[in-house]
């Protein structure tokens, strides 16, 4: 009788934190789980390895930095028409809940306070691998094509799962004239 193999899919995970402790924290966490993460400390950061990464599927944000306000990136973010259907999660070490609400009219996909548990933080990573899923399905029944038969240029991006409109985006940058 042949062997399955099952394989399963790893997460990319962005931490926007400018805590280095807590960069270490996450690695662990998402590491014992066969998943990567990658830690910006700045905003800046952040926008520079959305843009070189080839896909992200989840961002982790401390919406209190030092200088800056996570809540600004989350915005940015949702405003991007490139990567606004990234799942985002803010792991706070603010106590306060009052950002909450205003958060998830964002469109987060939690407001969770730190410590970082090991249980939270995999519960995240595998609710961000089933809205991919469930995006892979419907744009599976999409029609794609919106040009003629045979030219294979031009397909409606809208329809592709976020992690090929974020490369076909990036190609078009590297393309367009400068």
């Amino acid at each position: 009788m042949p062997q399955t193999t099952t394989f399963r899919q790893t997460a990319n995970l962005l931490l926007l934190d400018d805590s280095e402790v807590a960069g270490l924290a996450m690695r662990g966490i998402v590491g014992r789980s066969r998943n990567r993460c990658v830690l910006a400390t700045t905003i800046e950061a952040a926008w520079a390895l959305l843009r070189e990464l080839v896909v992200i599927d989840l961002v982790i944000v401390e919406i209190k930095l030092a200088q800056q306000n996570g809540a600004d990136f989350i915005s940015q973010v949702r405003a991007d028409p490139v990567f606004g259907g990234i799942p985002i999660v803010v792991y706070t070490r603010v106590q306060d809940h009052s950002p909450a609400a205003k958060l998830r009219a964002l469109g987060i996909q939690n407001y969770v306070i730190q410590p970082y548990h090991d249980e939270v933080v995999h519960a995240e990573i595998a609710a961000a691998g089933r809205q991919r899923a469930e995006h892979r399905d419907i744009a599976g029944l999409v029609d794609r094509r919106v040009a003629a038969p045979g030219d294979h240029a031009r397909i409606d991006r809208r329809a592709l799962p976020a992690h090929h409109r974020q490369r076909a985006a990036r190609r078009d940058l590297r393309a367009a004239p400068r």
